[in-house]
């Protein structure tokens, strides 16, 4: 459950607190003597009390339908195996990232990250050993995100992660900590085998690359990390690159000081 959706819960938690406890059953008035003003009483007592049980029942209803609803949402937009967020959450977190780098976020770094020769595990080992790898590849992903990088996957083997950094050199340190955890990692199946993986990355950031932000930001930086990415795997893999706007890509060794 996100931070949103427990706090909405508890939100109505609180006011659900609000509403008058209702009785068992309705009151009566048998201390009245005039049967007539006891009759009248008493059917006033009865009418509120179903008055009050049915708003009950509605905010109940309510409530619930409001849960489910967040509840759907929320899973809607997460990965099943991995439990990181999905493409659909991307594709919303995306803009909304770009327009906070408008408003003064100092830079905004988009990273492609695709597990090397993925298909070979699920070919030797087989599917459940490659959704294995995945996972544990998101669980090293996510241990290394702070809150100013933003994890998700795309697809199949691809993972893309949004970051807040102040330039491209901040963005390739931290491609470069993953790929070097990637690197070391034991990934381990379910019958104890142990395999070693690597991984290729793709780099690009908002102001390095684009100067200004415009309608068209989302989508060159996607294409241009895409390209950045193929590049690596062609050029040997295990390894980051950069797209530059004049066409060229940089190792990380060429950006990090």
């Amino acid at each position: 459950m996100t931070e949103d959706t427990q706090s909405r819960n508890e939100s109505y938690d609180e006011q659900n607190m609000l509403l008058p406890a209702l009785p068992s059953k309705p009151i009566t008035y048998d201390h009245i003597e005039d049967p007539a003003v006891q009759k009248l009483l008493y059917d006033q007592e009865a009418s509120l009390h179903n008055v009050l049980q049915g708003d009950v029942k509605l905010w109940d209803d309510n409530v619930e339908k409001t849960a489910q609803i967040d509840y759907l949402q929320e899973i809607s937009t997460l990965d099943s195996l991995t439990e990181l967020r999905n493409r659909r959450a991307f594709m919303e977190a995306f803009p909304i990232s770009i327009e906070r780098a408008q408003r003064g976020v100092p830079n905004l770094g988009f990273l492609i990250f695709d597990l090397d020769n993925f298909k070979e595990v699920n070919d030797t080992y087989g599917h459940e050993a490659g959704d294995a790898v995945l996972k544990q590849f998101a669980d090293l992903l996510k241990g290394l995100c702070r809150k100013t990088e933003q994890p998700f996957r795309w697809g199949g083997e691809e993972f893309v992660v949004i970051a807040d950094v102040k330039d491209l050199e901040a963005a390739m340190r931290f491609a470069e900590r993953v790929r070097k955890a990637v690197e070391n990692h034991k990934f381990t199946l379910s019958d104890g085998t142990v395999l070693k993986r690597t991984t290729s990355v793709g780099v690009t950031s908002m102001r390095d690359f684009n100067g200004d932000v415009t309608s068209d930001t989302a989508g060159i930086l996607m294409e241009k990390a895409d390209e950045a990415l193929y590049k690596a795997k062609d050029t040997g893999r295990n390894m980051c690159l950069a797209a530059r706007k004049d066409g060229t890509f940089e190792k990380a060794e060429e950006i990090i000081k």
